[in-house]
């Protein structure tokens, strides 16, 4: 019993000294910031700065998720066009669409990474890029008959934005970073959407849809010789390194 008394008279005189200083009794309970001095400033900073990193990831992957439904509804566009007409409509159409998807969320991702770490946030908006470089190029072929540069989609992601609260202020660059890696995974995934357009137009039975089967078809060779002469270039630069 003795035994039993004191430690509770011990745990007691704890809990009480530990309350006049402003302490927890235990572990776990509020720290007095001036007794912790810098350490707990330090701990609540980088709180706040993975706080900070977290919601603009998130932030990240909802405008990367609409990047990727605008997109998918747009190749489905692009597949419906059947004559001449129609493809003519929809290719204007669906280049409006990209284009308002420019000025919309791709641009809010470079006003969101500007002056951070766009690599850090790479894998939130990687599979919006693609999506949208795939329905891109797509709608480009069917207007130019070529694929377009790489160059071309990263100067239309560079925009230049008014500082609205003091005008006196000259325009600000914001570029919205499009690696060269996801350009080319869209551009793999167009073989797709080659394939696919190239079985459409050859059912039809018409004699001009042919040639666009052709067409699609020597686009895709192409894109297969582009990335087989890239993998040996750089195999090549591996092995003279």
């Amino acid at each position: 019993m003795s035994g039993r008394g004191g430690g509770r008279h011990r745990q007691r005189a704890r809990g009480g000294r530990a309350a006049r200083e402003g302490g927890p009794a235990g572990a776990g309970g509020p720290v007095d910031a001036a007794a912790a001095g810098p350490v707990l400033a330090q701990f609540r900073a980088a709180a706040a700065a993975l706080n900070d990193r977290h919601d603009r990831h998130e932030r990240l992957v909802k405008l990367s998720r609409d990047i990727t439904i605008e997109s998918k509804r747009i190749i489905f566009l692009l597949h419906s066009a059947i004559s001449v007409e129609e493809q003519e409509k929809a290719t204007m159409d669906a280049m409006d669409r990209l284009n308002a998807l420019i000025a919309g969320p791709i641009k809010a991702i470079g006003i969101e990474l500007e002056q951070k770490p766009a690599y850090l946030h790479a894998r939130a908006v990687s599979p919006g890029f693609q999506e949208f470089c795939e329905a891109y190029t797509f709608c480009y072929l069917m207007k130019h008959k070529e694929l377009p540069p790489w160059s071309k989609l990263q100067n239309d992601f560079t925009y230049q934005i008014k500082n609205i609260e003091v005008e006196e202020q000259p325009e600000r660059t914001v570029v919205t970073m499009l690696t060269q890696s996801d350009f080319l995974l869209g551009l793999a995934d167009l073989s797709g959407e080659l394939m696919r357009r190239a079985i459409n137009s050859i059912s039809r039975g018409i004699a001009s849809d042919n040639q666009e089967c052709h067409s699609c078809c020597q686009t895709t060779r192409d894109l297969f010789t582009g990335f087989v002469c890239s993998a040996r270039a750089r195999r090549c630069r591996a092995s003279c390194a």
